[in-house]
């Protein structure tokens, strides 16, 4: 597989991360079995076309990120011509910002009623603490989640959860 990236610029917080390191035009991860992992999801993505996203501890454990990749197309100006190319975002879970409710509608055609509950799930509210949150029935909340999970296509909740997250949010 060929590797090749742009940092815009960036090269310095990628040798300065405590997730990842770029050395030598490489990209590699700091855990010890992640790197087989990383490959691997780099190929998932890249063949599947769908995001996904893959968990980091920093090698001291204290600190958590959450990996998130995204396929992108290249234009025939960039120097990757006709390759799939990948777009990797590191976000501290501490500080992670998820999709917005008018994000999660336009992809997902959510209603904004099961975009604000996707986004409370992916937060790790649970429906019944969603539910007494904003005064509405556990029925109702599960209608939600099953309206949602039709629009996703997918048929449990953490898949839900797991897609929410791997979204990058823009502002």
């Amino acid at each position: 597989m060929r590797q090749g990236y742009k940092a815009c610029g960036r090269e310095s917080l990628l040798r300065k991360s405590e997730f990842l390191k770029l050395a030598h035009g490489h990209l590699t991860v700091s855990q010890p079995n992640s790197p087989k992992k990383l490959v691997d999801l780099m190929q998932r993505v890249r063949l599947s076309g769908m995001a996904e996203s893959m968990p980091l501890l920093s090698p001291t454990r204290r600190s958590a990120a959450q990996l998130s990749l995204s396929r992108i197309y290249s234009r025939s100006h960039s120097q990757f011509t006709g390759a799939a190319e990948l777009l990797l975002i590191l976000s501290h879970v501490e500080h992670r910002r998820v999709a917005t409710l008018k994000q999660l509608g336009e992809l997902f055609r959510l209603s904004v009623a099961e975009a604000r509950l996707a986004r409370a799930l992916a937060a790790g509210l649970t429906p019944d603490e969603y539910a007494d949150k904003h005064n509405i029935s556990i029925t109702t909340v599960r209608s939600h989640i099953k309206a949602a999970l039709e629009k996703l296509e997918v048929r449990r909740m953490p898949d839900l959860v797991r897609i929410v997250l791997a979204i990058p949010a823009v502002r």
